[in-house]
């Protein structure tokens, strides 16, 4: 079982104990256009090889959203950088940005972590999207991500606590889940290759498409 983050153990979801690893130079996953969304959140667990300037972590063309880090802090693009006032952290993390209609909000770990962010206008997730990178496959993020989500909706503290202890179970309370990479269909040091080979357990479809071969690895 792997552990939970700030205990020497991180609890990723997923089934398989897998994630999936990007060198930060040149792979990243293509995502399908999500449609249309007025508020969303995006989660997952995370744990970055080196925080640097400018590393885009998910990459939405359309409405031009990014998450990445820029001066040692995380932070959103949407027409500005705006911050979240968290500091980069060291090891597995699990991370929630709740995107709603005019803000956003990023909750790490259980809460122990919060930062608002103002101004947005976001009103589909479009285009040429992106795991691990710039939509333009660039400026590329090296680290290991497990159990991303995307939900159609604004999950409330109580979910983000619950997607963190009870990591198995996808939160429907009040948010559809849209997307889900649990990364189970990999095996453990093997390359991810193929179209639509990352496969969305949301049974939604959104299957994405490995590019230039990031692996899965076993969490430890």
């Amino acid at each position: 079982m792997l552990a939970r983050a700030l205990n020497s153990a991180v609890r990723q979801p997923g089934g398989g104990d897998l994630c999936l690893e990007f060198n930060g130079t040149n792979n990243n996953v293509t995502i399908p256009s999500l449609g249309s969304v007025s508020s969303f959140s995006v989660a997952y667990w995370a744990e970055a090889d080196a925080w640097a300037n400018d590393e885009l972590m998910f990459d939405c063309q359309s409405g031009r959203l990014v998450i990445a880090t820029e001066d040692g802090y995380y932070k959103y693009y949407n027409t500005s950088w705006r911050s979240s006032g968290i500091a980069v952290l060291s090891g597995w993390h699990h991370y929630a940005w709740d995107f709603g209609s005019s803000a956003c909000h990023l909750s790490v770990d259980d809460g122990t972590y919060t930062g608002s962010l103002s101004g947005l206008s976001i009103s589909a997730l479009n285009g040429t999207t992106k795991l691990g990178s710039r939509y333009t496959s660039e400026k590329f993020w090296p680290g290991k991500v497990g159990d991303f989500r995307v939900y159609d909706g604004v999950l409330s503290a109580s979910e983000i606590t619950d997607l963190y202890e009870n990591y198995a179970q996808p939160v429907t309370t009040s948010s559809s889940l849209l997307l889900w990479y649990k990364f189970a269909e990999g095996t453990a040091d093997a390359a991810a290759t193929g179209a639509n080979s990352i496969i969305d357990s949301s049974g939604n479809g959104y299957h994405g498409t490995p590019v230039n071969s990031p692996i899965y690895r076993a969490v430890a």
